[in-house]
């Protein structure tokens, strides 16, 4: 029993840095969403 909370440390390490993916991601995500309803709204005023 003496693996236990070794495992659960490395299990906790896990889902943080999962976590910290997680947020990395849905960052990229929302700035290149943002970036291309910029360019779309850019387009529609200039070529309305």
């Amino acid at each position: 029993m003496s693996d236990l909370p070794e495992l659960q440390i490395k299990y906790r390490n896990l889902s943080l840095s999962a976590k910290g993916a997680l947020g990395i991601i849905a960052a990229i995500i929302i700035a290149v969403g943002f970036f291309v309803f910029l360019a779309a709204y850019w387009f529609r005023l200039t070529h309305g």
